[in-house]
């Protein structure tokens, strides 16, 4: 049976960005329990597609301001760090990289699947190894540690 659309309907938009407060934080957490993963969150308002890159979100607006692994602050980061987090499976990795200038986060869409309910990319069987800053030794990452990432207004 055909429906009918009603009179005086109008196209659905994209919801209104809200006001600026000047963090957008991205988040990066590993999980257990029936199986290990590991999740990416930005906001999509925020961070766009880069036009030259499709695994590259960008948000010209702000910069890098700190970062903290389980709620504390770890490692020093400046306007142009760039922080990676590894994450393995079996023989293959992956990587989620943070970019300071222009500030980005690159990742395989192909392995960090969006998830619409949790508004959120996940990668099922995946585990959180390390998080790389800049040419600092390289910090051990339980599969169940949160990194979060902050910003500020340029």
């Amino acid at each position: 049976m055909a429906t009918k659309k009603q009179a005086g309907k109008k196209a659905r938009t994209r919801p209104r960005k809200p006001p600026f407060d000047s963090d957008s934080p991205i988040t990066v957490g590993g999980g257990g329990g029936i199986g290990p993963f590991v999740e990416l969150g930005f906001d999509h308002n925020d961070y766009v597609p880069d036009p030259e890159d499709r695994d590259n979100f960008i948000d010209d607006d702000v910069v890098l301001a700190s970062l903290e692994v389980n709620d504390t602050a770890t490692g020093h980061i400046t306007r142009d760090s760039e922080i990676v987090v590894n994450f393995k499976k079996g023989g293959s990795s992956g990587k989620i990289i943070v970019t300071g200038v222009p500030l980005g986060v690159r990742f395989n869409g192909k392995k960090l699947r969006y998830n619409h309910q949790q508004k959120k990319h996940r990668a099922d069987g995946w585990e959180l190894k390390t998080l790389e800053i800049d040419s600092d030794p390289p910090i051990n990452l339980s599969d169940t540690d949160t990194i979060e990432i902050h910003t500020a207004a340029r």
